[in-house]
């Protein structure tokens, strides 16, 4: 599966992404970090200096229960998370809370008209660091969680010309060298072969009065792919496909102007048919496959029809997928019906900017 274009290029894309992800984790927490320590550093000096200051005039008059009142309502308030009050002597006064591992110390003397009546130790907790710490974290792994879904989401289901600029023609298995993505390149010429072997495709538009008004879009996609298209009177357009690769050539200009017309919607819709000839130089055979490949075009709309003698030619190509086609107008096991080609999303892709035209 690694194989495909499609996922090669989704890799591609993600590599940069973790990448990121990882740099801006620890740039974003160690900076989140840093700036939280020193400001809850000197909010606790600032606080520890506020308390020294308030309890001085309880601790001179003894006033044990004042002190814990005083570190009670403070501890409820702020992230104070122990404090102990010493006399001049070291002995204990007043104290709430208790010790925790997560806890930043700070220690102040307690002074009265210049002379030290003790000393009170402050301890506040560090949970608020940890968690805009963590916030930090998650946001930017969100961001480019978010940022990845897109940038996938956007090569799975548009990103077949990025994949044929990116990775060649391979990335479409049989399409034919000269076909291109953009269609304001030049139109491609039949490529010139010693095999006379041609694929003949008639697109009927109905109603018939719209012809005219899609003719140009007919002739770029049977460029796009090409072909040649062949003027002619009356209501049908046709065109022939030479090469090796005649069959698959016009499937997909045959499945490009259905998804075309397809997007346009009523009233307009368009037929299909295909034939196959060994001989594109008799002048007799052609117009007998110009006439056959007319009628199929004839039977269905929105549908593309092929004959027996041109389903013989498509059987070995795994990236064509068709089934029968049952009508009363025709005999069982001669008609068959193109479902999509393996590179669909490339057609539906040109289709958008063909209705532009």
């Amino acid at each position: 599966m690694l194989s495909t274009p499609r996922i090669r290029l989704i890799l591609l894309a993600i590599l940069p992404i973790v990448v990121s992800a990882m740099v801006m984790s620890v740039v974003v927490t160690t900076v989140t970090e840093k700036r939280m320590q020193a400001q809850n550093e000197q909010f606790s000096r600032t606080l520890t200096s506020y308390l020294a200051m308030t309890i001085a005039e309880h601790l001179v008059n003894n006033d044990a229960l004042g002190i814990n009142v005083l570190l009670s309502r403070m501890q409820e308030e702020s992230a104070l998370d122990y404090a102990s009050v010493y006399d001049a002597q070291n002995q204990l006064i007043a104290q709430v809370g208790q010790h925790g591992a997560a806890s930043n110390a700070f220690s102040r003397e307690i002074s009265f008209q210049d002379t030290t009546a003790g000393y009170i130790q402050v301890g506040f907790s560090s949970d608020a660091i940890t968690a805009q710490s963590s916030l930090a974290l998650s946001l930017v792994l969100v961001f480019h969680l978010i940022l990845g879904f897109v940038i996938c989401g956007f090569i799975w289901f548009a990103g077949d010309l990025a994949t044929v600029w990116i990775f060649g023609r391979q990335s479409v298995d049989a399409q034919p060298e000269k076909a291109s993505a953009e269609l304001e390149s030049e139109p491609l010429e039949p490529e010139i072969v010693e095999d006379p072997a041609a694929a003949i495709l008639v697109f009927k538009i109905r109603p018939a009065r719209l012809m005219d008004r899609h003719r140009e879009q007919l002739k770029h996609g049977i460029t796009l792919y090409g072909g040649t298209p062949i003027e002619h009177e009356g209501d049908d357009f046709l065109a022939y496909f030479l090469g090796e690769n005649a069959c698959f050539q016009s499937i997909c200009t045959a499945l490009l102007m259905l998804k075309v017309i397809e997007q346009i919607g009523p009233p307009v819709k368009l037929k299909v048919g295909m034939h196959w000839i060994a001989e594109s130089d008799d002048k007799l055979a052609m117009d007998k496959a110009t006439k056959h490949a007319s009628y199929l075009a004839s039977i269905d709309e929105q549908t593309a029809l092929v004959s027996r003698t041109f389903e013989r030619e498509i059987a070995s190509l795994t990236e064509i997928e068709y089934e029968s086609f049952h009508s009363s107008l025709t005999p069982d096991g001669e008609v068959f019906q193109i479902l999509r080609v393996k590179n669909q999303g490339l057609i539906e892709s040109q289709a958008l900017q063909l209705i532009q035209l």
